[in-house]
C-alpha cells in the first residue's frame, strides 16, 4: 500500500510533465501555424507573380489608370487587374481571382511620355512588414511602337 505522501508526490511529478507537455505542444502549434501562413503568402506571391508574368508576355498592349491595369490580347479579349490596399483582383474572360495580397504602391514606366503604353510596371507588395517587389517588364515588338 502507499502513504499520502508516496501519492501526493507522484501527483506533483505526473502534474508538472503534463504541464510541460501542454506547453511544448501549445509552442510548437503556434509556431507551426505562423509557418503555415507565412508560406501560403508566399504561394499567393509567386502565383500571382506568375499569373502577371505570364498576362504580361501574352498581352498586345498593357495600359495603366488609377490603380487599374487592362491587358489585351490579339483576339480582342481583355483581363484587368484591379490594384487595392489589401488585395489584388484579376478579372479574365471566364475567371475573377482575388489575391489576398497588400500593396504599398504601384510605378509605371511608360514606352514614351506621349503614348499610352506600358512599358514596365512595379508593385510593391508587403507582407509581414517585409517588401516584396513585383517587377514586370513588356518588351513591345517595334511595329507596335510606331502604330502608337
Amino acid at each position: 500500500a502507499f502513504t499520502i505522501i508516496e501519492l501526493l508526490v507522484t501527483m506533483v511529478l505526473s502534474s508538472i510533465v503534463v504541464a510541460t507537455a501542454i506547453y511544448v505542444f501549445i509552442t510548437f502549434n503556434n509556431l507551426l501555424f505562423k509557418f503555415s501562413s507565412n508560406n501560403m503568402n508566399s504561394l499567393e506571391l509567386i502565383q500571382l507573380q506568375q499569373i502577371m508574368k505570364s498576362d504580361f508576355i501574352l498581352a498586345n498592349e498593357i495600359n495603366y489608370e488609377y490603380g487599374s491595369i487592362t491587358l489585351i490580347y490579339n483576339n480582342g479579349t481583355k483581363v484587368y487587374y484591379d490594384i487595392e490596399n489589401k488585395f489584388i483582383i484579376r478579372d479574365a474572360k471566364n475567371s475573377i481571382d482575388t489575391f489576398n495580397i497588400e500593396s504599398n504602391d504601384v510605378l509605371v514606366s511608360r514606352q514614351n511620355e506621349n503614348r499610352e503604353l506600358i512599358n514596365e510596371i512595379i508593385i510593391e507588395i508587403q507582407i509581414e512588414n517585409l517588401d516584396f517587389p513585383i517587377h514586370l517588364i513588356k518588351e513591345y515588338p517595334q511595329y507596335k511602337l510606331i502604330e502608337n
